[in-house]
């Protein structure tokens, strides 16, 4: 099941949430973000390198995106891909 809880997954996610409506787009949030919280205080916790202030990705990313060095380049880059799927997600 681990195999399941990973980025990538949060990813599809993520794209089938913004394309979603109705019923279904309810089921795919609380699924979204559940494992966006999962995903968040475990598998960005190692790529950052930091320890989580935010319970929700986005929100850390927003907050790293002001970071120096690989934190904040790499927020930047993540924060892009969001909004590519639904403008203005990151902020």
């Amino acid at each position: 099941m681990i195999w399941l809880i990973n980025p990538i997954t949060l990813l599809v996610v993520y794209i089938i949430y913004t394309r979603s409506s109705g019923l279904f787009l309810k089921l795919i949030t609380v699924i979204g973000g559940l494992l966006d919280i999962v995903v968040n205080l475990s598998w960005f916790t190692v790529i950052f390198a930091d320890i989580p202030q935010e319970l929700l990705l986005t929100k850390r990313i927003e907050r790293l995106k002001k970071s120096s060095g690989y934190r904040g380049w790499l927020a930047n880059q993540l924060c892009k891909l969001l909004n590519y799927f639904e403008a203005n997600h990151c902020v």
